[in-house]
C-alpha cells in the first residue's frame, strides 16, 4: 500500500490514471529527417529528391530543413522562415507568394500571363501570341510564347510588330519562322531618293580616229 495513495499502485493507476490516458496511436511515430541547405539562386533547394522554393531573402544562406510526413520547415539561425507542404520525390513545393513577377507566368504555368506582356508591346504581336497558344501543350505554349518575347527584347517593339502583321495576315504562327524573317535584312524606304552614280570611265573615252593605223603613204 502506497503511503500517500493509500492504495496499491495498480488498484490507484486503473482507478485515476488509466481513464485519462490517450489512445495508443494508430500510425508509426513519424521520424524526422534532418539536413542542412544552401538556397541556390533560383531560391529552391533539393530535399530528398524533391524541390522547395524559399523566399528571395534566403538566396545564398544556409537553412536547416526538417522534414515530417506531411511538411517541411525551414530555420535560419533558429528562426522559422518557411514553412512548406511535403512534396513527392521528383515534385515541386513552393508559395505563390514568394514568386518573383517576372517568373510568375513560368512557375505557374499562366500562358495567359505572357499573352498579356506579348500584347502591350502590340496588337500584332499580342494576336501572333493568341495564335501560338491554340492547340499545343502547356510547355510548347510556354517556350513559344517565351521565344516570342524574347524576339521583342531583341529586335524591338517596332520591327517585331510589322512582321507579325504579315504574318497574322496569311495565318501563319510559327516562331522559329518569325525568328528567319526577322533575320532577313530590312529593304530601304522607298522615299529615300538614290545617289547617282556617275561614269568615271567616259573621261578615258577617245574617238574611234584615235585608234585608227595610218597609211604610211599618206602625206
Amino acid at each position: 500500500v502506497h503511503s500517500t495513495t493509500q492504495r496499491r499502485p495498480k488498484e490507484h493507476f486503473i482507478a485515476v490514471e488509466q481513464p485519462r490516458l490517450l489512445a495508443a496511436p494508430a500510425t508509426p511515430y513519424d521520424t524526422p529527417t534532418w539536413a542542412e541547405l544552401t538556397v541556390d539562386k533560383t531560391q529552391h533547394v533539393a530535399f530528398d529528391r524533391a524541390m522547395y522554393m524559399l523566399p528571395i531573402a534566403c538566396v545564398g544562406k544556409t537553412l536547416v530543413v526538417r522534414g515530417d510526413k506531411s511538411i517541411v520547415r525551414f530555420w535560419d539561425r533558429n528562426v522559422l522562415v518557411k514553412v512548406l507542404k511535403r512534396a513527392e520525390r521528383g515534385g515541386h513545393s513552393f508559395d505563390e507568394d514568394d514568386i518573383p513577377e517576372h517568373k510568375r507566368a513560368h512557375v505557374l504555368r499562366d500562358h495567359l500571363r505572357l499573352i498579356e506582356q506579348a500584347r502591350a508591346h502590340g496588337e500584332a504581336i499580342g494576336a501572333f501570341a493568341v495564335g501560338l497558344a491554340v492547340e499545343k501543350g502547356p510547355w510548347l505554349r510556354m517556350r513559344r510564347l517565351s521565344a516570342l518575347l524574347n524576339l521583342v527584347r531583341r529586335f524591338g517593339n517596332a520591327r517585331v510588330e510589322e512582321t507579325c502583321e504579315r504574318a497574322v495576315d496569311v495565318e501563319m504562327y510559327d516562331v522559329d519562322r518569325l525568328r528567319r524573317m526577322l533575320h532577313q535584312p530590312v529593304a530601304a524606304p522607298s522615299d529615300v531618293p538614290t545617289a547617282k552614280v556617275i561614269d568615271a570611265t567616259a573621261r578615258f573615252l577617245r574617238p574611234k580616229e584615235t585608234w585608227a593605223i595610218k597609211n604610211k603613204e599618206t602625206p
